[in-house]
């Protein structure tokens, strides 16, 4: 058997050190990055329009809406049943709710989700999608604007009235509510066997007082009987260490 010389593997080792320093430095240049940025941008969404196809969804639940963006993604993905939008937030509420005017399929709802019925404080921050029933932390950079009284619902005792044939839907819940997605997901106990697939923002650094960390708000969910199909980075520190993900999730087999 033939071995290279330990100094070759010394050298190879720094060559494949500096090819490595080389492509991360242009794929992390202001020019390359978002480019990079975007393309993955799309590899994700790709991989949420395969498994909305591949679950036969035919109810998405958007909770945290804000102005409808994630809607609209989904739309644009192909997806093409009903869409059940909840918002909190009523400024953002009422710039969605010009988009779910016009679409028959899609129908949007001034109020929360959660685990619990009745009004909670919500806070308000000046930059409107870090907005959370739970107070910030000192790792949150924005600046409180307010905090009002809303009104949250349990889905599984809100969902039968606005959908009365739910037992007989596919539905995907997507959760993105800064730091309350495990207390929405725990007031849908009543109605979970309909849920197919799911989609929720999970933090590695607490950016809110009191909320779970990634991997509490996973094993809550594979607890349920969800499995992982994908895990994609959010966002990052200024440091550049990971700050938050979205979980990408189905119904175990």
């Amino acid at each position: 058997m033939w071995y290279a010389p330990f100094g070759a593997i010394r050298t190879n080792l720094k060559l494949r050190e500096k090819l490595a320093r080389a492509i991360y430095g242009v794929v992390a240049s202001p020019v390359v990055g978002p480019v990079v940025e975007r393309l993955t941008a799309i590899t994700e969404r790709q991989s949420l329009g395969a498994l909305l196809s591949d679950l036969r969804i035919d109810c998405l639940v958007d909770v945290g809406a804000n102005a409808g963006q994630y809607a609209r993604i989904c739309r644009r993905l192909g997806y093409r049943g009903l869409i059940l939008s909840f918002e909190p937030n009523r400024a953002m509420f009422e710039r969605m709710e010009q988009d779910f005017a016009s679409d028959g399929l899609w129908r949007g709802f001034n109020c929360a989700l959660g685990s619990v019925e009745g009004d909670l404080d919500f806070h308000v921050f000046d930059e409107s999608q870090i907005s959370s029933f739970l107070p910030g932390s000192s790792e949150l950079k924005s600046t409180l604007v307010r905090t009002e009284k809303l009104p949250v619902r349990r889905l599984e005792l809100f969902l039968p009235a606005i959908l009365p044939d739910w037992e007989k839907r596919r539905l995907f819940l997507k959760c993105d509510t800064q730091g309350f997605d495990v207390e929405v997901v725990k007031g849908t106990e009543g109605i979970l066997g309909a849920v197919y697939g799911l989609q929720s923002e999970v933090a590695v650094q607490m950016l809110y007082v009191g909320m779970p960390r990634y991997l509490e708000a996973l094993a809550f969910y594979e607890s349920l009987g969800f499995v992982l199909v994908d895990l994609w980075l959010n966002n990052r520190t200024v440091s550049g260490d990971a700050l938050e993900y979205d979980c990408l999730m189905r119904r175990d087999r």
